[in-house]
């Protein structure tokens, strides 16, 4: 059985020989979220200094969105009263979280045997807070993406216990008269 690279004796492979498709889609899914986050944080952080309301109107103009639209207006008016405080820790938790996704996704992506758990755990963390804000203002697009990332868990988890399950199949049995220092 190859078990990949080991380091200081671990019994956890570095590295598996090849990834499955759907580990392939949900690192794929990691790396988009992570890069939409990574850039919205760093879009977030070089807006600190400016004056959101008047920036995103021009953006609205130059896009030209109905600046009337109850969305489009509802963004206006919520980016004219943050101040830099606030844009800075949504800028750190853009990019925290961003990094965090593109680490997930990189991991999955090469196979790496920590990766599923890192996913499982970071996802796992969020849906409380997914069904929250989904009960505070219904969304079709936060349901979407509380089904995805409730999907991806309960994928993960599969995947891991059919791993374990296989890897444990595959080792040999042990010998308990050996073990005990009996003779045979």
């Amino acid at each position: 059985m190859n078990r990949g690279d080991h380091r200081g004796g671990s019994s956890f492979p570095l590295k598996k020989a090849t990834p499955k498709n759907e580990l392939r889609a949900i690192a794929g899914f990691k790396l988009v979220k992570g890069l939409l986050l990574f850039g919205t944080g760093a879009g977030l952080l070089a807006l600190i200094h400016q004056d959101l309301a008047a920036w995103l109107e021009h953006v609205v103009n130059a896009l030209h969105a109905d600046p009337n639209n109850r969305i489009v207006h509802g963004f206006i008016v919520t980016a004219g009263v943050m101040d830099a405080r606030t844009l800075e820790a949504l800028s750190a938790g853009s990019l925290v979280y961003g990094s965090l996704s593109l680490v997930e996704g990189i991991g999955l992506w090469l196979a790496m045997w920590w990766a599923p758990y890192l996913a499982v755990v970071s996802t796992s963390l969020f849906i409380p807070v997914e069904v929250y804000t989904l009960s505070q203002q219904f969304s079709l697009l936060k349901l979407v993406v509380m089904v995805i990332n409730v999907a991806i868990v309960w994928y993960l988890v599969a995947h891991l216990k059919s791993e374990r399950s296989k890897n444990t199949s595959e080792s040999a049995p042990l010998d308990e008269s050996a073990m005990l220092g009996h003779d045979s």
